[in-house]
């Protein structure tokens, strides 16, 4: 649990915000937007890292800039269906989401992120913020794709091979035979 302490324009804030199984080695971006207006209530200064921006410089830009258009349209439909749920009692307003999105950097280069997001209720149990961690997964994505990659040319290997593979784990518990291909 990290605990975070901070001051808005508005009020003092404290927060807990839970980042069990964020695994990542650069520094995700924590951040909380007000649902009254989408403002940018707080942000760590580790969005400077992942996208060239400083906090003041990030409070002052309206979302629909800082995130594709693509990515604006599926987190904006996202929000709009979870706040329709909410309201139905459908879901709990603190439920945690995920998706991820492609974030622009300053210098104009596509980030890839996942965020983790979490609705805040205050005393009347009212939603009032969401509180969020975005992280690059740039390198995951880049790791996906060549596994993608290695595993295409490892099947193709062992399905065009003249001869029979076998394949077997040391407890024999996965095993796997090629078809014997004619030629």
């Amino acid at each position: 649990v990290l605990f975070l302490f901070f001051f808005s324009s508005r009020r003092r804030h404290t927060r807990y915000i839970s980042v069990t199984g964020v695994q990542t080695c650069a520094l995700p971006i924590f951040w909380i937007i007000s649902l009254k207006d989408m403002s940018t209530d707080f942000i760590t200064p580790s969005i400077y890292n992942m996208l060239g921006y400083t906090p003041a410089e990030v409070r002052d830009i309206p979302h629909k800039q800082l995130i594709t258009k693509e990515s604006y349209d599926r987190v904006f439909t996202y929000l709009n269906d979870v706040l329709a749920r909410v309201e139905k009692g459908l879901e709990s307003p603190t439920a945690v989401h995920r998706i991820v999105i492609d974030y622009k950097h300053k210098n104009g280069s596509i980030v890839p992120a996942e965020i983790i997001a979490r609705g805040y209720i205050d005393k009347n149990g009212k939603l009032i913020q969401i509180l969020g961690i975005s992280k690059d997964i740039s390198k995951r994505q880049k790791a996906e794709r060549s596994l993608a990659i290695s595993e295409t040319r490892y099947k193709d290997i062992v399905e065009t091979s003249p001869n029979a593979i076998y394949i077997t784990s040391f407890d024999r518990s996965e095993e796997h035979t090629s078809e014997l291909q004619s030629h």
